[in-house]
């Protein structure tokens, strides 16, 4: 069912007490988790507030309508994860705080449909693998990013954020060197993360690297990460925002432009007060060691510390 028609006839009146605590229709479809799901940009932070919302609200604060619909972004979550490919640890996290919650007849129906998508992807693994080997010498004669000129990949680079660009450098030896070099992608985004600083926080040799410059900034200042995060503090609530529309800002709109965390989201959608200063702000601490998913401790050392160590 269309997102539209499916939330259409339902609002923030259905027994949630109005302007009281709760999860009313009109706060989760401004959520649009139903869109990031079918985004690669969004997937996975969608995933996880979906998880997180399942978890908090579910049961104790969702009307009946949200309840529904919440449901339907679980399904579409689950096919979402087959066609892109995405079955795994963060949606086992989703379908389990589901299953906690879910009365027992859908409870039957998720199990079902969580054991197909992980039989369809496999089977679409196999096919490929069948496909490969059967053309033989073809296969291998076909194009792969590999054998793009460095130009070209400097170019898609260079229209990605520093948490994508950061696990491009992971992905093997060469992409880590060519990412690691591109010196005017990552001033532009040092430029963006952190607007107005001149120099890197922490940056002991003046001569390292944009890029070593970069994570010696991230590793002392984290929170404005979280303005790369898909995730931001609009006028009206949580809105998402790509890496695309992040380097079309001003400086004066980057500045101004807050990241938010999953649990601030929950607590937005269900009316729920909660404190500004957790949210991230240009003029955080300098040691902040915010463990949002992607800047915390963890996240940092996947995403810089396999990519900039030298092998």
């Amino acid at each position: 069912m269309p997102a539209k028609q499916r939330y259409r006839d339902s609002d923030d009146s259905d027994s949630s007490g109005g302007e009281g605590e709760g999860l009313g229709m009109s706060r989760y479809t401004a959520l649009r988790l139903g869109w990031a799901l079918q985004t690669w940009e969004h997937n996975a932070r969608a995933v996880k507030e979906l998880q997180a919302l399942f978890a908090v609200a579910y049961a104790k604060l969702a009307v009946k309508a949200v309840q529904a619909a919440m449901y339907e972004d679980l399904l579409l979550a689950l096919a979402q994860a087959v066609r892109m490919g995405r079955l795994g640890a963060s949606l086992d996290r989703l379908v389990a705080a589901a299953q906690k919650v879910l009365p027992k007849q859908k409870r039957s129906a998720l199990a079902t449909a969580a054991k197909k998508a992980a039989v369809q992807q496999r089977r679409s693994a196999g096919r490929r693998g069948s496909d490969s080997g059967s053309e033989g010498e073809e296969a291998e004669a076909l194009p792969s990013l590999r054998d793009l000129p460095t130009d070209v990949l400097l170019c898609v680079f260079s229209q990605l954020g520093p948490m994508e660009l950061g696990r491009c450098a992971c992905t093997c030896r060469s992409w880590r060197d060519l990412a690691g070099g591109a010196n005017e992608v990552w001033r532009e985004l040092f430029a963006r993360t952190w607007p107005g600083r001149t120099a890197p926080v922490g940056t002991t040799d003046p001569g390292a690297g944009a890029y070593a410059q970069f994570r010696a900034a991230a590793a002392g200042r984290r929170r404005p990460l979280l303005r790369w995060a898909g995730r931001v503090l609009g006028p009206a609530g949580p809105v998402w925002l790509g890496a695309t529309e992040l380097r079309r800002m001003t400086p004066a709109q980057l500045a101004a432009t807050r990241g938010i965390k999953k649990e601030q989201v929950v607590r937005w959608a269900c009316r729920q007060a909660y404190s500004s200063s957790s949210v991230s702000e240009g003029s955080g601490s300098e040691s902040d060691t915010s463990s949002e998913e992607g800047v915390g401790a963890v996240g940092l050392s996947r995403m810089w510390a396999r990519g900039l160590v030298a092998t």
